[in-house]
């Protein structure tokens, strides 16, 4: 490869660290915030409107704003003090932000229907876990990102013992990166996002799958 072509590479993945990570200014602790947005519903999400099961009232309970979701890269530069080896810890937290409960509620609302003459009340819990992991390869540096997501919904009717079902669901990314860049807030948040599309999908296929054994 020329020089000139190096030159374009280096450049484009700097363009492309830069675009998914956020630069710790200092060696100290910092805070990154993930809020979650509604999520971005494909076809089979939104054709399954029709198919909506009705509910009186839906119950959420979500990680409370500020929860820490986790400590992504622990990055350790070593340096020479004097006639001491020493090192510096870098680390990124981050924290959930505001909204989570609202972004749940609209993303259920494509597969319940809130209808107050429904005997149906629906009860969701949800659980995210975040871990993170520095790797390498001949390419670059990068961070390799898990998210996980758990729903647990209990669907209740008088008289009837309450029907759980749970979903998990996992999203994986990668962000190239070099010095003490960490993935950014939105990057995760894309992530959680992508995982409660996931989740929204498994939800359709199960009822799917329930339809057609009450056909069978």
């Amino acid at each position: 490869m020329s020089f000139h072509g190096r030159q374009v590479v280096a450049i484009a993945l700097a363009a492309f660290s830069l675009s998914a990570c956020k630069t710790l200014s200092n060696p100290s602790t910092d805070h990154n915030t993930v809020t979650v947005e509604r999520i971005d519903p494909n076809s089979k999400i939104t054709n399954a409107r029709t198919k909506r099961v009705k509910v009186s009232k839906i119950s959420i309970s979500v990680p409370s704003e500020g929860k820490r979701l986790a400590a992504l890269g622990l990055r350790r530069t070593t340096y020479y003090q004097g006639s001491n080896l020493g090192s510096h810890d870098y680390r990124n937290i981050y924290k959930l932000g505001k909204g989570l409960p609202a972004v749940v509620q609209n993303t259920l609302e494509y597969v319940f229907d809130i209808d107050a003459a429904s005997e149906n009340t629906l009860d969701v819990s949800l659980d995210l876990t975040v871990a993170g992991s520095l790797q390498s390869n001949w390419w670059c540096k990068f961070w390799d990102v898990k998210v996980s997501t758990t729903m647990t919904m209990d669907v209740s009717a008088p008289g009837h013992p309450a029907e759980r079902k749970v979903y998990d669901a996992k999203a994986d990314d990668t962000y190239c990166t070099s010095l003490t860049m960490f993935p950014s807030g939105p990057a995760v948040a894309a992530q959680i996002t992508k995982s409660l599309q996931l989740i929204v999908e498994q939800i359709i296929d199960s009822r799917s799958g329930a339809s057609s054994d009450k056909g069978s």
